[in-house]
């Protein structure tokens, strides 16, 4: 059985919902899975700064399916400007899962690249919840996909590396961080 692959449709920057919206309507019963990147930023609007979303590849939708004829020309003939990418005498071309994994690593779920409020590779953040409240330790690295950091512990004179929810952790100033 053929496996899903993912391919890139262009439509006009903007329209990129409505054309997801007439793709729902059209690949019923289909098992799919569209992608429009984005990536939350801070804007100033009436005076405050307020997080907004703005689409990371203006003009793209990213689908991941099994690509017919019959898909293909359902997705070709939506009544707005769309092209799929990459189409040659050897076929429709395919993004590879290794083309893909950066930005799927970035983006949740909602395929929002999240705004990390002062966490990086390297800095010392306090454990806020669980069983390790309260101990400090180093990110040694985030995966903004499944929320997670991997933490480095110090404690008995032992270096100890878990993977806690980015929302149990919290930055520290330097001058207050005890390790471990």
């Amino acid at each position: 059985m053929p496996e899903r692959n993912w391919h890139v449709i262009f439509t006009f920057t903007g329209q990129e919902e409505k054309l997801t919206k007439f793709i729902e309507q059209r690949l019923k019963g289909i098992n799919y899975e569209l992608l429009i990147p984005r990536r939350e930023r801070y804007e100033r609007k009436n005076g405050k700064m307020e997080v907004v979303a703005k689409t990371l590849f203006p003009g793209y939708v990213f689908i991941k399916l099994i690509m017919t004829h019959k898909i293909f020309y359902t997705i070709r003939n939506i009544p707005r400007p769309t092209k799929i990418l990459g189409i040659s005498e050897d076929g429709i071309k395919i993004i590879s899962d290794e083309e893909m994994k950066p930005i799927l690593d970035l983006t949740d779920d909602q395929g929002v690249i999240r705004i990390l409020k002062g966490i990086a590779v390297g800095s010392k953040v306090q454990i806020i919840d669980g069983a390790f409240k309260g101990y400090h330790g180093i990110v040694k690295e985030i995966n903004k996909r499944q929320k997670a950091v991997k933490i480095e512990l110090c404690m008995f004179n032992t270096c100890y590396k878990f993977i806690l929810g980015i929302d149990i952790v919290k930055p520290v100033e330097e001058d207050k961080a005890r390790i471990g």
